[in-house]
């Protein structure tokens, strides 16, 4: 970032990063990353939509959100099918695709 004064030559302002913990941080069995700030709030979104369903047990994710495209992988168990993750991080707002992988064990 740099400031400019009227009649003199642009000067470079130092700036900190400002980085604000997501409401939904990644945690347990579920991991992710983010690009922008869109995305870390789209990460934070499917971090708590999958922490509050009580159906998630077993099943661990790792999440990256990019331009607003969640890529998903993750070990499901018999309680929680793929699908179902897959289903409810789609209907996520700022989700604009999800790409998903899973590996259910015994399957």
């Amino acid at each position: 970032v740099a400031a400019v004064a009227q009649g003199t030559e642009p000067a470079i302002v130092p700036v900190e990063r400002i980085f604000v913990q997501p409401a939904n941080p990644p945690h347990g069995p579920y991991r992710g990353g983010y690009v922008t700030e869109r995305d870390a709030e789209l990460l934070s979104a499917a971090v708590g939509a999958l922490d509050s369903d009580r159906r998630m047990d077993g099943a661990t994710v790792t999440m990256v959100a990019n331009q607003g495209e969640l890529v998903v992988n993750g070990t499901t168990t018999g309680v929680t099918p793929a699908w179902q993750i897959e289903s409810t991080l789609r209907r996520l707002p700022g989700a604009t695709r999800v790409t998903a992988w899973f590996d259910s064990p015994g399957a």
